[in-house]
């Protein structure tokens, strides 16, 4: 369990004085593993909050901690492996290696695996993500595809074998093919794997379908906190802060306001079961 306790964060030197919060006094609570989707209009600090929550930015107040201790990062601790574990968008800027294996294994390595584990656990997570390792694994990173690229940053992170996954807007900048496929990705590695997952996106569609329970965030506290459902349940509160509602919600509102009220908006996250909506009224 990953827990934050009364987190303040802030840039700027002084901001007792200047009252520039990016993150104040945020309490949250990351259960194990459930997948959690972080929201919030463009500066309301969802990718300070994902920072936080790995240990890359240290909070002003408050207290981070994993499993009851506090969360701190020790290269060489018992066992080679990371906690939390973090792709930040446009995670194929993280590459450097010069063949995707190399690349992959480096994290384990510099927790301390030794090379053949390290070789090991990069062809295992290589796997896990789709990726052939004796069809990619000797490859130049930079020459695959973007979705390809992708893939091949998540799998450098779990090859560290964390607990949870913080991802900062998985699918930024994909086409619509390797959108969903990264997503179904995220998908089955909560689903298949149990790995806990953390994800930061402005995409409400992909909150809606993919997440247990959400946090809004705004001006850097939390606006609101729920499952999917209850959440955008408030519409007129969400969309007050600049928030947009997932598609398949906001064209049934649409249909309301033209006459043709579905009957119900619950849940309805899905395109499929729009259409069966959108179906069943025709009837």
């Amino acid at each position: 369990m990953l827990s934050l306790e009364n987190i303040s964060f802030s840039y700027s030197a002084d901001p007792e004085r200047t009252g520039e919060w990016a993150l104040r006094d945020v309490s949250l609570t990351v259960r194990k593993g459930e997948f959690l989707g972080i929201a919030g209009p463009t500066g309301s600090g969802k990718s300070t909050l994902s920072q936080v929550l790995c240990g890359l930015a240290a909070p002003a107040t408050g207290s981070v901690l994993f499993d009851g201790k506090p969360l701190t990062w020790n290269r060489r601790a018992e066992t080679p492996d990371a906690r939390v574990g973090m792709a930040f968008q446009y995670p194929e800027r993280q590459l450097f290696g010069a063949s995707v294996l190399e690349d992959v294994a480096f994290g384990p390595k510099n927790l301390g695996a030794g090379h053949e584990e390290a070789r090991n656990r990069a062809m295992e997570a290589l796997e896990r993500v789709g990726l052939d390792p004796e069809q990619v694994g000797d490859a130049n990173p930079f020459q695959l595809s973007g979705g390809q690229q992708r893939k091949v940053a998540l799998a450098g992170i779990l090859a560290m074998r964390p607990s949870i996954l913080v991802l900062d807007e998985p699918a930024a900048g994909l086409d619509p093919v390797a959108h969903g496929e990264v997503m179904d990705l995220v998908s089955q590695l909560h689903t298949r794997d149990g790995l806990g997952v953390v994800m930061v996106s402005h995409s409400m569609q992909d909150i809606a379908r993919l997440c247990q329970r959400m946090v809004v965030l705004h001006r850097g506290r939390i606006f609101a906190e729920g499952s999917p459902a209850e959440v955008f349940a408030d519409t007129e509160r969400i969309e007050s802060i600049g928030l947009a509602l997932p598609r398949t919600l906001d064209f049934a509102r649409k249909m309301e306001k033209a006459g043709m009220p579905l009957p119900s908006l619950d849940g309805l996250f899905e395109i499929d079961d729009l259409a069966d909506a959108i179906a069943e009224l025709i009837r």
